[in-house]
């Protein structure tokens, strides 16, 4: 393999670790000396950030697509396999002993014809210095070719565990304010978008993989049109140059990138405040998938938890950013306590609706809309609120008539310590609207843009005892 591809990022040495002092630059790929051999990058398994603490050890995939006039083999002499790149064949500090060589985590899992799609998977272990870092990989066919076009890379994050903040060096500075608690990946949402009671017509400029259940049966190039449709317990499928049908699973189309977004193009999604604007587009990966409980298929959208947070359209554009940023935080604390507890994710079609049943949700055209909220999301990725150290349900509401109320009050059984009744005083002459439990709109509107206070007060206000927490 060569070994002299300039390095390419701007980097500064940890200990024996390479740490990232600043966003890479363009990455540059290497020589490619045989040009049958090319590929397309497809998915991976979990979404960066990856977070790792100090000595962890996790199992990452991802999926590259063939797309050259040469078989990819795993038993030949021209065998496939990742490699370290950014340089070429470094050793990596996240190699484990399954590793083939430290630059070389693992050959592909399968013979790959053209058209078809690769996994390579290996195990990632983080090193001893705690940081933010990124490791890239690329494809080789041994002793012929890197293979262009399937450079892929993990973003990883490693922290201390928590049992170590006691033993950090001390030091004769103020104290500052600080976490040890350890990161959790960033985990993708199912948002049910509706009941599909006719056809449903999807089209996206970018190209999306198709999936029958867990089987790829090929590509929906951009620009086509899909349609899909369900009769008798039967889902169809027709689009680009595929047509299938399957009586169990899930219709999936996914693309290469899920900050990609496709249009329901007969779907009408119309709010009368919003003038003639269609919210009928979305981020990420589309299912068509039955619902038992609806007796229809339900169109289901998958993306990560920042990217949905990104078209919630639960405050307004002009208001107040700290009040919209507590807004936030609170929807996304929702989400995610709605992900992590209730009915088994195997055993639902999606985690919330997208209207206000949970969160008003209308994607990639509400960013276009609301940018200052879709800003306020990517400036408190992934915060939440947390009481004792977990995240917990944090419900929101328009107004109060001066109090807010307790969970037991409104929702019987036994009362939350964190979702307590206290005064709201924009609310003062108002009748309630809404449940009336944690965060009230209209109060909190008030105190940001009124009295200067901050996300953060505003939640430890209306959700008692709790903080504000870097969860992934």
């Amino acid at each position: 393999m060569p070994k002299n591809l300039k390095l390419l990022f701007l980097i500064l040495t940890v200990g024996t670790g390479l740490f990232l002092s600043a966003p890479a630059r363009a990455f540059t790929a290497p020589k490619i000396s045989n040009a049958n051999y090319s590929g397309k990058f497809v998915a991976q398994l979990l979404p960066d950030p990856i977070a790792l603490t100090v000595g962890e050890t996790k199992e990452m995939a991802v999926r590259i697509k063939n797309t050259g006039k040469t078989t990819w083999t795993k038993n030949t002499a021209n065998y496939v396999s990742a490699y370290t790149v950014g340089p070429n064949n470094h050793k990596s500090l996240f190699a484990t002993s399954s590793w083939l060589g430290p630059d070389q985590p693992a050959k592909i899992q399968n013979t790959t014809k053209s058209g078809q799609v690769a996994e390579v998977r290996f195990k990632l272990t983080a090193p001893n210095e705690p940081g933010d870092y990124e490791e890239n990989f690329y494809l080789a066919a041994e002793k012929a070719s890197w293979i262009k076009g399937t450079r892929f890379y993990f973003k990883i994050k490693v922290v201390l565990p928590p049992q170590t903040a006691d033993l950090l060096p001390t030091s004769t500075d103020p104290p500052v304010a600080s976490s040890t608690r350890e990161m959790v990946a960033e985990p993708s949402i199912r948002v049910g978008l509706y009941k599909a009671i006719g056809p449903v017509q999807f089209k996206s400029e970018f190209p999306y993989q198709v999936y029958a259940g867990r089987v790829l049966k090929g590509e929906l190039p951009a620009g086509a049109t899909a349609t899909f449709t369900y009769k008798k317990g039967i889902a169809y499928f027709k689009g680009g140059d595929l047509e299938f049908n399957l009586s169990q699973d899930a219709i999936r189309l996914e693309p290469d990138n899920f900050n990609n977004y496709f249009t329901l193009v007969n779907y009408q999604r119309k709010l009368a405040y919003r003038g003639s604007q269609n919210f009928n587009t979305y981020r990420g990966a589309m299912e068509f998938k039955y619902s038992p409980k609806s007796r229809a298929p339900f169109v289901v959208n998958e993306l990560p938890l920042d990217l949905y947070l990104r078209g919630i359209a639960e405050t307004s554009n002009e208001s107040a950013i700290e009040y919209v940023k507590a807004i936030i935080i609170a929807a996304r604390s929702y989400a995610y306590y709605q992900l992590k507890n209730g009915v088994p994710a195997e055993a639902r079609v999606y985690d919330v609706v997208a209207n206000t049943a949970d969160q008003l949700y209308l994607g990639y055209n509400s960013e276009l809309t609301l940018p200052r909220v879709a800003k306020a999301a990517q400036d408190t990725y992934g915060l939440m609120v947390t009481y004792n150290s977990k995240p917990v349900v944090t419900p929101y509401f328009g107004h109060s008539a001066g109090q807010t109320l307790t969970w037991k009050k409104v929702w019987g059984g036994a009362d939350k310590p964190w979702l307590k009744s206290v005064s709201a005083f924009y609310d003062t002459g108002e009748k309630l609207y809404g449940h009336g439990v944690g965060l009230s709109a209209q109060d909190a509107s008030g105190r940001a843009s009124q009295d200067g206070w901050t996300y953060d007060q505003l939640l430890k206000y209306y959700y008692s005892g709790v903080e504000i927490e870097k969860v992934f």
